[in-house]
């Protein structure tokens, strides 16, 4: 049985979030949570899979 899988993670930076998604073979898309425009297309630009997706919420807060 195969089905979608979604793996939720934090990055310490936005270079180790690409670094992350960028490592991962399999990965064939990627979100980020962000309120800043300019990380959101550096994410877009520099990540190497076929979809990606970019939520911006100045009402999200992350507790972790």
């Amino acid at each position: 049985m195969l089905g979608p899988v979604l793996l939720c993670m934090q990055a310490g930076n936005l270079e180790e979030a690409i670094d992350i998604v960028n490592r991962d073979k399999y990965c064939n898309g990627a979100s980020i949570f962000t309120t800043s425009w300019v990380a959101a297309r550096k994410f877009q630009d520099e990540i190497e899979v076929d979809q990606a997706r970019h939520v911006c919420s100045y009402t999200f807060r992350s507790k972790w």
